[in-house]
């Protein structure tokens, strides 16, 4: 990050700071440090972006809207010029500086309250990309995508179709990266953001382009929907997204290790704890949660929904435990085992498959795991109730994951994903399910598209079959 002068922020106000509201730090002061010289990106041009002759009064400064507040702890800025993430760098150094002496007070009840980060002055809050978030039951950030961006979505696709693989070969993301810094800008970044931030257990996107009657009928099975070309464009647009997020990848044990799979009801399936399932409630759960190198992110996309059946979401960021709770639950006193999809698929497709070798193992001796790791003040969460048991006799952590339970049902957000809605789950603060519905099996039910994506493939996720994103 670029460093911004004590002497360039008083060039850059010129006025008494003690009457500079944080909050007040907005667009148009943001605008105007655009225009007063062009961007020079990863610099920081003190005699000309920061010159002394802005103009701007107390007054002035006080009436605009928190718009740059916004950018600094929100994921998206929908009406400013913002070209470059470096510049929203250097304009958290510039309120660092103007903050750091104890004379800005901020006071708007519209900006998120954070921990001042070391080295600020006592009673100053520091919105940032950096700072980790607080609890808070504020809407999922959402990003409404516009008729042009649907265009250059649909562009974008036809332009990839017959270059590439199609999105479920994994040879497709190897070959295509760079393909996903052609997404619409505003998608970028406000994908981008979310990815660095963490201000958000999830986020939803709207607008991307889904025509009910080309895509077909719902398929009676997964496998079936893997065959099907009408919903290419679909799934460019999700792998797409992923790319942003981090490297796509996914399980030789479930849906034949297809890139992105289908979630749909299968008849017979109905009370499974899986995604196939309809009139059984999908309990809360990390996504594949049993694995140790389980997915950073699970995107989840609308194709149909006419009886607008929810999707679940709860943050752990949203929970109140007690300090005893949060104690044990903080320990390896919880064991996870593999949902019963990634054991039974494999079998029935390949018995003798080596990958239902480490499957096998992790059900019948799973290593105990802590339920929240990392700091105190923003855990992640590693849970999947139905999944998951303590050791015979504790009835301590017991009875601390029915209380974390608990306090995530009570932090639950119904999020209907409609057609081309999408949701992306950060899988290690966040948790999601889904409600039951009655499922008719007759083309109309509900179907989504689904992909994971870790940040990093290199932390020991092991490739079968030759493929480094198809993981045993």
């Amino acid at each position: 990050m670029t460093t911004t002068s004590d002497a360039a922020a008083r060039r850059l106000l010129g006025l008494d700071r003690s009457l500079v509201d944080f909050a007040a730090l907005t667009e148009e002061l943001y605008l105007a440090i655009r225009q007063t010289a062009p961007l020079q990106v990863g610099e920081v041009n003190e005699e000309h972006r920061f010159r002394a002759d802005l103009g701007y009064e107390p007054a002035s400064l006080r009436r605009l809207t928190d718009r740059v507040a916004r950018l600094l702890s929100m994921p998206h800025l929908p009406s400013a010029p913002v070209r470059e993430l470096r510049f929203v760098a250097d304009l958290v150094d510039l309120v660092d500086v103007l903050l750091a002496d104890g004379s800005a007070r901020p006071s708007s009840p519209s900006v998120r309250r954070r921990p001042a980060r070391p080295g600020a002055t006592a009673g100053t809050s520091i919105p940032s990309l950096e700072d980790p978030p607080m609890a808070t039951n504020d809407p999922l950030p959402e990003l409404t995508l516009g008729a042009d961006d649907a265009e250059q979505l649909r562009a974008l696709a036809e332009s990839l179709r017959d270059r590439f693989p199609g999105p479920g070969n994994p040879e497709f993301y190897d070959q295509a990266w760079q393909a996903a810094a052609e997404l619409p800008y505003s998608l970028r970044y406000f994908l981008e953001t979310f990815r660095r931030a963490e201000s958000a257990g999830a986020c939803l996107i709207h607008g991307f382009p889904v025509d009910d009657e080309a895509i077909g009928p719902t398929p009676s099975h997964w496998d079936a929907a893997g065959a099907a070309k009408a919903t290419v464009e679909q799934e460019l647009h999700l792998a797409l997204c992923a790319m942003v997020l981090g490297e796509p990848f996914a399980w030789e044990t479930l849906q034949s290790g297809r890139m992105i799979q289908n979630i749909l009801p299968i008849s017979g399936d109905e009370e499974r704890q899986n995604g196939y399932g309809s009139q059984a409630l999908l309990e809360f759960h990390t996504e594949d949660g049993f694995h140790p190198r389980r997915c950073d992110y699970l995107l989840l996309m609308g194709l149909r929904n006419h009886d607008r059946v929810p999707t679940i979401v709860a943050s752990v960021r949203d929970v109140e435990l007690s300090d005893g709770d949060r104690e044990i639950l903080s320990q390896p006193r919880f064991h996870i085992v593999p949902d019963s999809e990634h054991i039974r698929q494999l079998e029935a497709r390949d018995p003798e498959h080596p990958a239902l070798v480490d499957v096998y193992r992790m059900l019948n001796q799973p290593e105990p795991t802590p339920v929240l790791s990392g700091r105190p003040e923003s855990p992640y969460l590693r849970i999947d109730r139905p999944f998951m048991y303590c050791a015979p006799g504790d009835a301590a952590a017991e009875g601390a994951l029915d209380r974390l339970m608990a306090e995530l049902e009570r932090a639950q957000r119904d999020v209907v994903l409609a057609p081309g809605t999408l949701v992306i789950v950060d899988n290690h603060v966040a948790v999601h399910g889904r409600r039951s519905f009655t499922a008719r099996y007759d083309g109309t039910d509900r179907w989504l598209k689904k992909i994971t994506a870790s940040r990093d493939l290199r932390r020991g996720l092991a490739p079968a079959g030759g493929s480094g994103r198809v993981i045993a």
